[in-house]
């Protein structure tokens, strides 16, 4: 039978080999020593702080080894650090064992892509907690990549077609409006980059984001043909003066083409300790930052005459009403990093971010025959101006984005994380709300409707490397 201390000091002895072997690109001529995980500490000389006899409570936040327990040490000192002749410990990673005890350590790695100073709980005190962790070189820079698979939100409805020909009951029997035209689910990339300073109190983060253009259509045909409930009565094609009512009412084939372009970039100052109260196994983070988000959005409607073919006779039996409007939002954010610690290595963690920004709106509407001449109100239309029609405003915009999901720390360098983010916008343009129903209504259509809102939501999945 192997005595006790024998077995204790095996199972040390294989816990320093399995780090080694885990980090061993990170390993410098620094002597492993083994220090609580938890507020960052200073030592005379690189030696393991001495173990006392008895267990202390929660609020010393002591680690236990063995049944022995370790006081915490000193915490950071800030200006009167470093001292020559002195070991900076002051950033450890990837703990191991049971991490649900008092006050706050390091974990190398962004949570869910947002926050690279994310911390787990460190000292164990009165907490059953082993809370310790090799020590290692600093690391002061992060960088994710995360896959992204996300959709949108519904826009409103604009009937576009209902069945053509004018018999019994015809008018009544719609077919097709905007929302046939409707978006999926997408991919799209997550790229952040971090580094900490002021001894790792605050932590700088770069992030990206975007999405595959979102794409939808659809198209309606009928025996009786298809017509249009917008009116397009007292508009032209001049050079002929061809109505072009007479395109969209009896028409052979009427066609929807949606198109969606996201990006986001912020930039955020993290909080780089994470605060816990005694033995809680929740901590928060707040941030702050800036963020430009950008949505466009192109809604094409497209009508065949009767007597032709899409492409052919060069495009003179095609009409396309298209609407392209663009949102640019700058503004400034604030949020928290709430983080739950549910394991040796796996947290909880939700990332509320709140902001309020200036969206710059830019549309432009537009009318044309297939073979590219504009449509005009015609002369006893009274109305002045033509075809495209194009404005711009400024409004106030709220973003708001929440993610939740789940972090794992893989090693003391690598951390992986999954989760769902909703990203939900106010105050925006979107182009179904710019189509009036009297489509030769040009000062109707220069004044922008920016009363919507958009919803993103959506997976992620990715990794993290701390360096």
């Amino acid at each position: 039978m192997v005595p006790k201390d024998c077995c204790q000091l095996f199972s040390f002895a294989a816990l320093i080999v399995l780090l080694a072997l885990d980090d061993a690109s990170a390993q410098t001529s620094a002597p492993a020593v083994f220090v609580p995980f938890g507020a960052p500490t200073e030592y005379a000389t690189p030696t393991a702080p001495p173990l006392v006899a008895s267990r202390s409570s929660c609020g010393a936040c002591s680690g236990v080894v063995g049944g022995t327990t370790v006081p915490q040490q000193p915490n950071y000192v800030g200006a009167n650090y470093p001292i020559a002749g002195q070991v900076d410990y002051s950033n450890f990673g990837a703990n191991f064992g049971n991490e649900s005890g008092c006050g706050n350590g390091y974990a190398d790695g962004s949570g869910l892509g947002v926050g690279g100073a994310s911390y787990g709980s460190g000292y164990g005190g009165g907490c059953p907690t082993t809370g310790f962790a090799q020590a290692r070189p600093q690391a002061l820079w992060y960088a994710s990549a995360a896959g992204l698979y996300m959709s949108r939100s519904e826009p409103r409805r604009v009937w576009t077609t209902y069945e053509g020909g004018g018999g019994p009951g015809a008018n009544a029997n719609q077919l097709m409006h905007t929302q046939d035209a409707s978006t999926g689910f997408e991919g799209g990339v997550d790229l952040r980059l971090g580094r900490y300073f002021a001894c790792n109190r605050w932590a700088i983060e770069l992030g990206y984001w975007s999405m595959n253009n979102f794409e939808g259509s659809a198209s309606q045909t009928h025996a009786n043909g298809v017509s249009s409930p917008l009116q397009f009565n007292d508009l032209e094609v001049p050079l002929g003066g061809v109505a072009v009512a007479d395109f969209f009412d009896n028409a052979a084939e009427h066609r929807l083409y949606r198109e969606n372009e996201i990006h986001n970039i912020e930039l955020n100052l993290i909080e780089g300790r994470a605060a816990s109260v005694g033995c809680s196994p929740w901590s928060h983070q707040m941030l702050v930052g800036v963020r430009y988000f950008k949505f466009d959005e192109d809604l094409i409607f497209d009508s065949l005459d009767t007597s032709g073919t899409w492409g052919g006779n060069g495009g003179l039996d095609e009409m396309r009403l298209s609407e392209s409007i663009q949102n640019d939002l700058i503004g400034a954010q604030v949020g928290c990093i709430l983080q739950r610690q549910l394991g040796s290595r796996t947290r909880l963690i939700m990332t509320p971010k709140f902001g309020i920004y200036n969206n710059h709106i830019e549309n432009r509407f537009d009318l044309r025959r297939g073979d590219g001449t504009a449509a005009a109100p015609s002369a006893f239309s009274a109305v002045a101006g033509g075809y495209p029609v194009e404005s711009s405003t400024d409004v106030v915009s709220f973003l708001s984005e929440m993610n939740i999901g789940l972090q794992y720390q893989a090693s003391y360098r690598w951390s992986l994380f999954g989760g769902y983010r909703v990203v939900a916008i106010t105050g925006i343009g979107l182009a179904d709300d710019q189509i009036p129903q009297f489509i030769v209504d040009i000062p109707e259509i220069a004044d922008i409707d920016s009363s919507s809102s958009l919803v993103l939501h959506g997976a992620f999945f990715g990794a993290t490397r701390s360096f």
